[in-house]
């Protein structure tokens, strides 16, 4: 079943999520030492997720980033703990723009989600592949197309800006600032 869902999250990014299949929280386990191992996506938490689950994991990551009470990680622990496998709960296509990293507005730790960055969250022939192994093969429940505002490629499709490659990018972008009718950059 797929469904489509509008969101708009507190810092003004704008989010189409597709629910891709059928929550646990990551799990924390101790080792032999007793000390508690970091809390990573496992195969079991993954399973337990639904697309509901886990757009809801998001949007309360996103509303700690916004509260300013983001969990707090053991970064350099989460290496080894995931080196094993990864079994992230969504994948996100998003904006290359530097000011909107997706683990951290989201306050997700390594393991948690697919990242798949293009200026102007095109899609095409590889970003659909990405998709294809990020839902069929790795499992994720949620597939989520984050836009953002202020965004440069957005500008440079409404004024036609010409530069190298970027130019067959940006045409990608232009219908649907065709479709949404007169309007400009500034």
């Amino acid at each position: 079943m797929k469904t489509s869902l509008s969101i708009t999250f507190p810092i003004k990014l704008v989010s189409v999520a597709l629910a891709v299949s059928a929550s646990a929280l990551a799990q924390t386990s101790t080792d032999a030492t007793g000390k508690k191992a970091p809390s990573v996506q496992t195969a079991e938490s993954q399973a337990a997720m639904t697309p509901a689950s886990a757009l809801e994991k998001l949007k309360n990551g996103n509303a700690r980033f916004v509260e300013k009470n983001m969990r707090s990680r053991d970064w350099q622990a989460k290496v080894p703990a995931t080196a094993a496998g990864q079994y992230p709960f969504a994948a996100i296509l998003a904006c290359m723009d530097s000011r909107n990293p997706i683990e951290i507005i989201f306050d997700q730790g390594i393991g948690d989600v697919f990242g798949i960055r293009i200026a102007g969250n095109i899609v095409n022939e590889d970003e659909l592949g990405s998709m294809e192994y990020a839902t069929k093969v790795v499992g994720v429940k949620l597939l989520v197309v984050l836009g953002h505002t202020s965004c440069g490629a957005g500008k440079g499709a409404i004024d036609d800006a010409k530069l190298g490659n970027l130019t067959g990018l940006l045409a990608k972008i232009r219908p649907a600032v065709s479709a949404s009718g007169p309007g400009s950059s500034t």
